[in-house]
């Protein structure tokens, strides 16, 4: 079926970036080759098929994998199917010398950007401002920072990938005409927003050990340098101490977005073989707490305490237990509550 040279950019620019057809646009040495290789043939005026077989040929397409060399075929094909006038074969070329790079320097940009810095940011301002009385929600919220900050910076860089498109489509060496120009940067637009929101999905594995951190440092705890491996299975999020590392005991702070895996582990160890470690207590945050009450009837005389939100439906539940209500404490008493911990007889 021939289709009108506008319907072409966002086809292409979705079956480059495709792991059916090869990832051509996850590699700057295929996209480089294929561009030249096109180039040339658009000034010799080579054949359309011709252009095709031509920007295939090279080691680049080659491959022990069946899979592989059945993905780079299936490009080709691909490719071809629309392939039918030197309209087409321009707007390739810009696709692969410009959109292409462009696109990928704009997402690795997206990468490097640590949106828990903007979370701590946000949440410390909350702190100054409010005081302990922030505290309570500070990890429930700390996921509604980060995505603010992920959509401005999204934002931010797709604005400045169109400007540089439209620049780079005036000086390309094969151009196009305006119309199609705006096409091309409107589907490098809608392609950039879907492939920064698929990378950026999360950064959240260790926001809540950022947010916890910036909790313990604003209500006067010194925080050691992590991760430290305090068992062969107990690893720390953070490190408080009392009496300094010669002779004081010290808090292991354990975050995890759910407890079930680390939990298990953590079940292994007894109070007695921690104190042998100085470890006095093992404190658990969570960003979704899913510990059952029995499980936590293990945990609590084995020496580990959790920190719930005042207001959340586990500290509730677990409040309202005899048993469980001795190893919960709730968030917003961490100022007062926290220090007991660090004396290991205290029940």
């Amino acid at each position: 079926m021939r289709i009108a040279d506008n319907e072409i950019p966002y086809l292409y620019l979705r079956v480059l970036v495709s792991k059916n057809y090869g990832e051509i646009f996850n590699n700057s040495s295929k996209m480089e080759f294929m561009a030249n290789s096109i180039s040339n043939s658009i000034t010799n005026s080579d054949d359309l098929n011709v252009a095709l077989e031509k920007a295939f040929d090279s080691k680049l397409f080659k491959s022990n994998s069946l899979k592989r060399m059945n993905e780079f075929q299936n490009l080709k094909n691909y490719l071809g199917k629309y392939l039918y006038s030197t309209n087409v074969l321009k707007i390739l070329f810009n696709c692969l010398s410009l959109i292409g790079p462009l696109t990928k320097e704009s997402l690795n940009e997206n990468k490097k950007i640590d949106l828990n810095d903007f979370a701590r940011k946000v949440a410390k301002d909350k702190l100054i401002e409010e005081g302990d009385k922030a505290i309570e929600d500070l990890i429930e919220n700390w996921s509604q920072y980060t995505y603010e900050a992920s959509q401005i910076i999204k934002n931010n860089l797709a604005n400045e990938l169109v400007e540089k498109l439209e620049k780079a489509f005036s000086n390309s060496t094969h151009r196009l005409d305006s119309n199609l120009n705006k096409v091309m940067a409107n589907s490098s637009l809608a392609e950039f927003h879907r492939r920064a929101q698929n990378a950026g999905k999360s950064q959240a594995g260790d926001g809540l050990e950022k947010c916890v951190g910036l909790i313990l440092e604003h209500i006067g705890q010194k925080l050691e340098s992590v991760p430290q491996q305090i068992t062969g299975m107990l690893e720390a999020d953070h490190v408080i101490r009392k009496g300094g590392k010669s002779h004081g005991y010290m808090i292991v702070i354990s975050c995890k977005t759910t407890g079930r895996e680390r939990i298990k582990q953590a079940v292994v160890e007894n109070k007695y073989e921690l104190l042998k470690l100085k470890v006095s207590r093992i404190i658990w945050f969570f960003r979704d707490c899913d510990v059952t009450q029995d499980k936590l009837l293990q945990l609590g005389p084995r020496g580990h305490i959790i920190y719930l939100p005042d207001k959340s439906s586990k500290f509730l539940e677990f409040s309202s237990n005899s048993e469980c209500k001795k190893f919960v404490r709730p968030l917003s008493s961490i100022r007062d509550t926290i220090d007991d911990f660090f004396d290991p007889t205290y029940e």
